[in-house]
């Protein structure tokens, strides 16, 4: 009799376990969708920035350059018109350069960059990009936010006017009126033969 009376009860408990499984597995979904801001929230704290390049340090290293955006080849090494380093800088919107060619970009005026989420893969050419120029202005000018500079050549080089009429390989600015800028990186990149500032940093 209490060998009977104790099989009653384990067949008594694993009913109520089969009910409970079952009602868990049946229920999952409405589960699962009492707590989608919360599974969300715990999503977004371990969420962590990608870098503008892997290897990337600094201020800038967030910058999220032309991701997502369309990519623009340099296909000759002119200082104005389609194809040239100067039609893709100062384009609008997400953009992501890269070269086709290799050699010398000689500007005959300064290249301002004002629309931002630019990155400009001087790695990509097949052999390197030097530009250069004789100006009494900035050679390249970076006045807008999310732009990632790697692996180019800068000389701003001289043109027999006094020194102080000269300007930067590359100067990152604040245009006046505007938002400071933010999350500019310069990587990989040689600047020269500038008479004042070879690199320029300032805000308003």
């Amino acid at each position: 009799m209490h060998r009977a009376s104790q099989n009653i009860e384990t067949i008594a408990q694993y009913a109520v376990l089969a009910l409970i499984l079952t009602w868990v597995f049946s229920s999952w979904p409405q589960l699962f969708r009492m707590f989608p801001l919360h599974i969300k929230a715990v999503n977004a704290q371990v969420q962590v920035a990608v870098k503008a390049f892997p290897t990337a340090e600094g201020f800038g290293q967030n910058s999220l350059g032309g991701r997502g955006g369309t990519v623009i080849h340099v296909t000759n090494l002119n200082n104005s018109g389609a194809g040239s380093l100067r039609a893709a800088l100062e384009a609008s919107g997400r953009r992501f350069v890269v070269f086709d060619v290799s050699g010398t970009i000689t500007l005959t005026s300064m290249i301002r960059i004002t629309n931002p989420f630019l990155y400009i893969a001087g790695q990509t050419s097949p052999g390197g990009v030097q530009v250069k120029g004789a100006t009494t202005i900035d050679l390249i000018q970076v006045g807008a936010s999310h732009v990632t500079i790697r692996h180019l050549r800068l000389r701003n080089g001289f043109n027999g006017t006094p020194s102080g009429e000269q300007g930067a390989a590359l100067r990152i600015y604040q245009p006046t009126g505007s938002p400071i800028i933010t999350d500019v990186i310069v990587a990989h990149c040689s600047l020269q033969w500038s008479a004042i500032d070879t690199l320029n940093l300032y805000q308003q």
